[in-house]
């Protein structure tokens, strides 16, 4: 390691992309990998890939894969950070147990290259294709790049998450869609008290339909989710197009996997509220012509 060291110790640079690839170059010919992790201190720390356990270890018990994790728990770690002359250069660990790998390295001939950027977002662009299956997309990636060596982890991990992540945002949509159509139902309904008596109950009964659909007790639906947002928030106003959605990173999971509805504060506009739902928590205000998102499912 110490030509290593020796070789990106002496080295400045104007970004930090530059640097983390020329890390990335130079670990692949001293036998070994890395990955990064960006802190919020702005510094970046990059590991080996071999960092942590493997699952059974962690869990303990047996994970059945195809293919042995290589995780042996190794502490190696560089760091990156920026100087005041704002060039980019790298610090050894401070700990000893960190400057070294608890594992052989191999040869620069057995590490696995880096996919160019492009081919995965050519993934990305196929797994939106929704007709397509896996092995369609797989066809096509080959097709498109006849010259790349191929790795069918590699490509298979991209292709789940972008699954996920193409998942993530229809179920954010349909949430939000759902709760458009709530605070315009909650707008016109609730100056009157009929009307308020008929959607509630309504509202119930889909709770209900919808738990033993899913096979879950209603009552762990019913958790205290709604509450006031301060008066300075905004009060009246009608729901509809002017109705504004957040969406943040709840601080707990809500207990069931559906959102409930419950009184919890005394002001309360008809469309001025805050949702914990179990995947976010999503508020609904009258706003000009204005939607944001400010978190995901």
């Amino acid at each position: 390691m110490d030509d290593f060291y020796d070789r990106l110790l002496s080295m400045s640079f104007e970004q930090s992309n530059d640097a983390i690839t020329k890390c990335r170059d130079l670990a692949r010919e001293h036998g070994f990998t890395v990955k990064q992790e960006t802190s919020s201190n702005k510094n970046v720390y990059l590991y080996c890939s071999r960092e942590g356990v493997p699952d059974s270890v962690k869990n303990n018990k047996e994970i059945k894969r195809k293919r042995l994790s290589m995780r042996c728990d190794c502490k190696w770690r560089i760091t990156l950070f920026q100087q005041e002359s704002k060039k980019w250069i790298f610090r050894k660990a401070m700990n000893p147990a960190s400057m070294v790998h608890n594992h052989l390295l191999i040869s620069p001939d057995d590490i696995r290259q880096p996919w160019p950027a492009v081919v995965f977002d050519r993934i990305a662009f196929y797994a939106n294709q929704r007709g397509l299956t896996t092995s369609e997309t797989r066809e096509r990636i080959k097709e498109d790049f006849p010259d790349l060596v191929w790795d069918e982890r590699r490509f298979y991990n991209r292709l789940t998450e972008e699954r996920k992540q193409i998942r993530m945002r229809d179920s954010e949509n349909r949430v939000f869609s759902i709760m458009d159509l709530a605070a315009r139902v909650a707008s016109v309904a609730g100056a009157d008290t009929a009307l308020s008596q008929k959607v509630t109950t309504t509202l119930e009964n889909v709770l209900i339909e919808i738990c033993e659909q899913l096979r879950i007790d209603p009552a762990g639906a019913g958790s205290r989710v709604l509450t006031s947002p301060s008066s300075s928030a905004g009060g009246g106003g009608s729901g509809g197009p002017n109705t504004s959605m957040h969406m943040t990173s709840p601080t707990s999971t809500s207990p069931g996997p559906c959102p409930s509805i419950s009184p919890s504060c005394s002001h309360l506009s008809s469309s001025d509220y805050v949702v914990t739902y179990p995947g976010c928590v999503i508020s609904a205000e009258s706003r000009h012509q204005q939607r944001h998102r400010l978190g995901q499912l």
